[in-house]
């Protein structure tokens, strides 16, 4: 039988996913995660994979330098207008959560 391990909510860890529609290449979208890797120390994971019909997305991990929700709405608030701005109609939407629970890493 497997040892239950301890569940803990992690206030300064972030994860979701960043929606585009099906016409942003997918090579665009690593490119931008790239850039963010080199920008932003605090991403513990990116990828690029296909979302809801006609969509792709960015999905991500990334601990915030504090816990609460000012650290929170800066980065989302940053992210989402980097993103209108640079995709315009063609960034579709989100799926961004904080506190997250971490099962596996």
């Amino acid at each position: 039988m497997a040892q239950m391990t301890q569940v803990v909510e992690n206030p300064q860890v972030v994860t979701g996913v960043w929606k585009f529609h099906k016409s942003v290449p997918p090579e665009v979208l690593v490119a931008l995660a790239m850039e963010w890797r080199a920008a932003q120390p605090g991403y513990t994971q990116l990828h690029v994979r296909e979302s809801a019909k006609d969509q792709r997305a960015i999905g991500f991990q990334y601990t915030l330098p504090r816990p609460g929700k000012k650290a929170y709405d800066k980065f989302f608030h940053a992210h989402r207008d980097q993103l209108r701005r640079r995709f315009g109609d063609e960034f579709v939407g989100w799926d961004v959560g904080n506190p997250t629970i971490i099962i596996l890493q």
